[in-house]
């Protein structure tokens, strides 16, 4: 394959490959080249039984979260339709009165009222006004937290909320590539537009300041090809960086036919944007408009992965003039993102904050990365770049 000599090393499982033979010969054999379902470099062979159990009990349960990724997602799509009928009707005895009446209100999926599962999960929609923008890190916090939960929402619902509620400023929304270009025989990954983040602006004062957010939207709930991504045991070894989750790179933006180069070309409607190369254009817009930008990046579940991921890979794309003015990044709910990948490599740029959000609470707790980004240890503490 020809995004594989990018790496160094690599580990790759392709669940729509595997059949029940190929299942059952990653039991018998770790030979990958005599599998289809999973490839390395030419003669890499899997030793270990308990290996070989992991990978064919992941292959097992992506095989068949593909198989009902349909009725899954019309499951999905009827539980939330209805969860948006009984809301915006005012309850079940609203709603059973209004169809006495001839008067309910059908909800519309592209509607800006229009709820997630997530949404309807957890209602907050407002900002928490007892952190004042003076407490910066508290502010930043507590912003990007939501800003994570309101990115699973349909584009027009984000920017009612930024614009009208939040009364900040709206700059883009991206449904992103993680699958074939159209209209090409190059096949990518998931063939889907499966990745999804926008992007907002915060004016912090009178004299310029502004914090611009990033937001990656987490793992819906009824989306299988997305807990496929969660539970991929595919990975890529990064020279200079360290082993990578397969499942993440790819919603971010690796490509087949191109790995992970610093530069692509401009995206058409034939060409859709891959996640990564979107957020740092716009990025790069942004903090050239105004020199007084910065940015977070946020996100929750695999949108928090993505929100750790996509520094490293500016650091490995050599992007200085971005990470200089990074002011942090945080990430709740996420896996860890490989088995060796450090976010405090030296030189990855300017001095930013890292923070993980406690469960049940507004705010977050700041988060020390010491050595590895899959490090689970919660303390306070900055990270300075080396």
């Amino acid at each position: 394959m020809a995004e594989t000599g990018y790496f160094s090393d690599y580990l790759v499982l392709r669940p729509d490959k595997a059949g029940l033979f190929d299942l059952l010969h990653v039991l018998y054999s770790g030979k990958l080249d005599e599998n289809e379902c999973v490839y390395g470099p030419p003669g890499t062979e899997i030793a270990g039984m308990r290996r070989r159990w992991a990978i064919f009990i992941t292959l097992l349960i992506q095989r068949t979260l593909l198989l009902f990724s349909s009725p899954m997602a019309r499951f999905g799509s009827a539980v939330v339709f209805f969860g948006n009928l009984v809301t915006d009707n005012g309850g079940l005895i609203s709603l059973s009165a209004n169809f006495i009446r001839g008067k309910a209100r059908i909800p519309l999926k592209d509607d800006a009222t229009y709820k997630s599962a997530i949404g309807l999960i957890d209602t907050r929609l407002e900002l928490d006004e007892s952190i004042p923008r003076e407490d910066s890190s508290r502010y930043q916090a507590a912003l990007s937290i939501m800003a994570s939960k309101l990115s699973y929402e349909n584009h027009p619902f984000i920017v009612n909320t930024v614009t009208q509620r939040w009364k900040m400023e709206f700059l883009a929304y991206y449904n992103c590539w993680n699958g074939k270009l159209m209209n090409s025989a190059a096949s990518d990954y998931q063939e889907d537009f499966s990745t999804q983040a926008f992007i907002m602006s915060d004016k912090t004062d009178d004299a310029g300041g502004e914090l611009i957010v990033v937001a990656f939207r987490g793992t819906e709930p009824f989306d299988a090809r997305q807990w496929c991504t969660d539970i991929d045991f595919s990975w890529y070894e990064i020279p200079g960086v360290g082993k990578i989750h397969g499942g993440f790179i790819k919603a971010l933006g690796l490509q087949k036919a191109r790995g992970l180069p610093r530069e692509i070309e401009r995206r058409t409607a034939d060409h859709p944007p891959y996640a990564y190369y979107a957020v740092r254009e716009k990025l790069r817009e942004e903090l050239r408009r105004n020199e007084r930008a910065r940015f977070v990046v946020t996100g929750h579940s695999l949108g928090g992965a993505l929100a750790v991921l996509f520094p490293v890979l500016l650091r490995l794309h050599g992007e200085e003039s971005l990470l200089e003015r990074m002011e942090g990044f945080t990430r709740s709910g996420s896996p860890g993102l490989g088995m060796r990948c450090s976010a405090c490599s030296p030189g990855i740029g300017g001095s930013f904050t890292a923070m993980t959000w406690c469960r049940g609470c507004r705010t977050t707790t700041l988060r020390s990365c010491s050595s590895t980004l899959a490090s689970a240890s919660t303390t306070t503490a900055s990270i300075k770049g080396r």
